[in-house]
């Protein structure tokens, strides 16, 4: 198996090869998925079988072997996932917008203070948005520990690697397991403080739980906040990136947003359904360059056939999430950036939204409603407020950074890149200052 540039090397084995590729190394069998019928197929409509992780020594050695993302299928896998879809339904998450629509304000003011730290802001955007409904806390400085927090596990995930492609899933060796420091801060401090029943702890008196529960609660908050966190941080920074980087499509944003909302108004989640060539851009940016561009391995638990072939119990099955945005067979010029693509003939091509980005099956995740709230949120009020340009030399002239992206952890986002937030209109700087 590749050890570099992994989605990118699979991604043309399927070109190559067809959209079911099977591989076998230093004894185990793996089968790579590279279009989203297979994944369909075998994910979703043979979730059954399908729905076990492999062993991630990495992970297990840093800590996260039980969190939910990684857990193997079974009862603890059940009971956890229980209590994320009791707090992250589609349903639930609407009572969450308000609070999310508040910190999108918050994160412009600070945009407007300090734009040239739009990442820091990013991150107390999204860290607080979790550490309220996973810990019940309110971020209320920039000294705040959660958001601290979520760094923290970004700099866990970027040294774990990619699941399977590195040493450490072929010849473990000792990590410190810094993750269960950061859990027991973070649940410690809800165990003196359980003022909020917005969160995953839906009662006030914790000690009714036996520990089994509270260990589970303690995971299941720590999941939300970090993991989740990084995942919605990158969605977003990619987004400032491709619109940064295709001034086209964000004037066809601000017309938009002036002729449905006027330029007196922020977005609110009621607009978003009139919002429509602004949805297509959020979509467009999530397919160009997908977050979890392998998406996290499957095991299968049983031999399988599909198509005539064995799939052997046991095997890996890998959905290339980023084959699957780029098949041509779906996507038109799929390497181009052209929102227009999900629009209804004749103005666009029809094409599906890239729901593949969540995964699939019994292990779809499970705060996909929360994110995508968030990313749209945060997406639809920074261009109703500013204009994102690249950054300028000293001559004057656009730095254009280029199109590469760090690709060596689970996760993937641009490499660093400096901006510029401009005000649309001073109007804009009164209304956000008024309700922030």
């Amino acid at each position: 198996m590749p050890m570099k540039n992994q989605a990118d090397v699979l991604f043309q084995w399927s070109k190559r090869y067809g959209d079911v590729v099977y591989v076998e190394t230093m004894g185990q069998s793996i089968v790579v998925l590279g279009s989203d019928q297979a994944a369909s197929d075998l994910l979703e409509k043979r979730s059954a079988i399908y729905s076990d992780r492999p062993r991630i020594l990495t992970f297990e050695l840093i800590g996260w072997g039980k969190l939910l993302g990684f857990l193997p299928y079974g009862p603890e896998f059940l009971a956890t996932r229980k209590l994320f879809q009791q707090q992250l339904s589609k349903a639930q998450c609407v009572a969450y917008q308000d609070m999310q629509l508040q910190q999108a304000y918050i994160f412009l003011y600070y945009l407007i203070k300090k734009p040239q730290d739009f990442r820091s802001h990013l991150t107390r955007f999204v860290a607080t948005v979790t550490a309220e409904i996973a810990y019940g806390h309110h971020v209320s400085s920039a000294d705040d520990a959660y958001p601290k927090m979520s760094e923290r596990v970004i700099d866990i995930l970027i040294g774990a690697g990619i699941p399977g492609f590195n040493s450490v899933d072929m010849f473990p060796i000792q990590v410190r397991p810094e993750q269960e420091e950061l859990q027991r801060e973070a649940f410690g401090q809800v165990q003196t403080d359980m003022a909020s029943t917005n969160s995953l702890y839906p009662h006030r008196e914790i000690p009714q739980y036996d520990e089994k529960h509270l260990e589970r609660l303690s995971l299941a908050a720590y999941h939300m906040h970090g993991v989740g966190f990084e995942t919605t941080w990158s969605t977003i920074e990619s987004f400032i990136f491709h619109v940064m980087l295709h001034p086209e499509v964000q004037k066809k944003c601000h017309e938009e947003i002036d002729r449905v909302l006027g330029d007196d108004k922020l977005p609110d989640f009621k607009d978003r359904e009139t919002l429509t060539y602004l949805e297509c851009v959020v979509q467009e940016s999530a397919r160009w360059h997908t977050v979890i561009p392998l998406g996290v391995p499957h095991r299968v638990m049983e031999d399988d056939i599909y198509r005539g072939m064995l799939i052997p119990k046991g095997s890996i099955v890998i959905s290339n999430i980023q084959s699957i945005t780029y098949d041509e067979n779906v996507y038109h010029s799929a390497k181009t950036f052209l929102p227009e693509r999900y629009l209804p003939k004749p103005k666009g091509y029809g094409e599906p939204f890239p729901d593949c980005n969540f995964g699939y099956g019994r292990r779809v995740c499970p705060g996909r409603y929360l994110a995508d709230a968030s990313v749209w949120i945060a997406a639809a009020t920074l261009l109703a407020a500013f204009e994102i340009h690249p950054a300028k030399d000293k001559a004057g002239n656009d730095i254009i950074p280029p199109l590469e992206y760090v690709n060596n952890t689970l996760t993937s986002h641009p490499k660093t890149f400096q901006c510029e937030f401009r005000l649309r209109s001073e109007k804009m700087r009164s209304l956000i200052e008024t309700l922030k």
